[in-house]
């Protein structure tokens, strides 16, 4: 049996709260604190990587505006309909203005976790897209829009199987995502103590270079002798037609295409917009106009994995050499002194940081095929179309599959 509530007699009753963020200045933030958290700081999940903080100190002043295990986040002003849900796991945060709240204050009516993939389905999404475009301003779901809403749910026990179907694929998700940062953490360490601290070579002998001490036959130069930045090429989201190959921007993966420009393994810098951002891309790929893309200059060796950690490590983001809309300059990568190491042992290293990025592609691989029966059976589930059965012996093949 299906229900359906306005969302304000829901509001009346106790049953459910809706808050938008705090309206912070600049002096209120700092670099210590609970995250601020943003409308880029939200997709499915967090992300407070580099986020302001609010201090401990005055986070009396944010009231409810503060994270709680439960809430489902709405991203309402400019990037309207990106969603994420709070769970144990996810560390408390203040919302800024960007962003909104729905809390379930009665399990007994609405599960916060439906609540969270309810606001993915046809329903909240045709009710978002009727009014977020009101204005001649960005995009905005405004408060008093969102309380005029409706939504219609199951009996809790349809509820709780539909999130429990849908969370252990999400699970699934965040356990390999989480598997794959370990991962690529273990790489770039390995990384470090090999070409940033000479861990492997104290005993050998070193010799003085205009860098410092670095160990015997290891080549120092400039970095335009050991890889070429190429030029992405401009494709306009609406020529993409939608292959298999991924299409890269300065913000990562924006799309994909049926014509590759570049061969994999490949790398990916950030040159306009989210400048020195470093990206690895296991398959054939499109960098767009806003990205270059990397060729090795070493002569019979692409060893990607250590040009991959080696341009991570050199803090590319704060190279900015535009002030109107953020750049970074080839030249002035191009003269940043690096190392070369003899070819053996980036052959060596490249062997052993392959095993990591097989089981990360492998790992991503999953994710992707479990993104995909996850978005299939979301709003077949929740319209009712898929019987519930039916789905969790659907997951459970998947599962078993991998």
């Amino acid at each position: 049996m299906r229900e359906t509530y306005k969302v304000s007699d829901l509001i009346t009753d106790g049953v459910l709260v809706i808050g938008d963020g705090y309206r912070a200045k600049n002096s209120e933030l700092s670099g210590a604190g609970v995250p601020f958290a943003r409308a880029g700081n939200i997709d499915g999940g967090f992300l407070f990587k580099g986020a302001d903080c609010f201090p401990i100190s005055t986070l009396n002043k944010v009231g409810e505006k503060i994270s709680q295990v439960g809430d489902v986040v709405f991203t309402s002003k400019g990037t309207v309909g990106r969603f994420a849900y709070v769970d144990e796991s996810v560390p408390q945060f203040v919302y800024s203005p960007q962003l909104c709240f729905w809390r379930s204050k009665n399990q007994e009516i609405i599960q916060s976790r439906y609540l969270y993939y309810w606001m993915q389905s046809k329903e909240f999404i045709f009710q978002m897209n009727a009014v977020k475009g009101q204005t001649d301003m960005a995009d905005y779901v405004s408060l008093s829009d969102q309380r005029k809403m409706t939504i219609t749910v199951p009996s809790i026990k349809v509820q709780s199987a539909i999130s429990h179907i849908l969370g252990s694929i999400d699970d699934k998700i965040e356990l390999n995502r989480q598997m794959n940062e370990t991962l690529d953490q273990m790489a770039s360490t390995l990384y470090k103590h090999w070409f940033v601290d000479f861990g492997l070579f104290q005993d050998e002998e070193f010799v003085d270079s205009h860098i410092g001490l670095v160990p015997g036959g290891w080549k120092t130069t400039k970095l335009r002798e050991l890889m070429d930045l190429a030029y992405g090429k401009a494709l306009k989201a609406q020529d993409r037609k939608g292959g298999v190959y991924p299409v890269y921007g300065s913000s990562g993966l924006v799309g994909w295409h049926n014509e590759n420009i570049a061969d994999a393994p490949g790398i990916i810098v950030g040159r306009k917009g989210t400048i020195g951002t470093v990206y690895l891309s296991y398959l054939p790929f499109y960098p767009i106009d806003t990205t270059y893309y990397i060729k090795s200059k070493l002569t019979g060796i692409n060893p990607v994995f250590y040009l991959y950690y080696l341009l991570r490590s050199l803090d590319l983001e704060h190279m900015n050499n535009d002030s109107a809309v953020p750049g970074l300059n080839r030249e002035s990568v191009y003269n940043i002194d690096v190392l070369i190491p003899p070819t053996e042992l980036l052959l060596k290293f490249e062997n052993k940081i392959q095993s990591f990025h097989d089981q990360i592609n492998n790992n991503n691989a999953e994710n992707k095929q479990l993104t995909s029966l996850r978005d299939y059976l979301l709003p077949h589930l929740l319209s009712g179309e898929i019987d519930v059965k039916v789905a969790e012996e659907q997951v459970e093949e998947v599962f078993a599959g991998g």
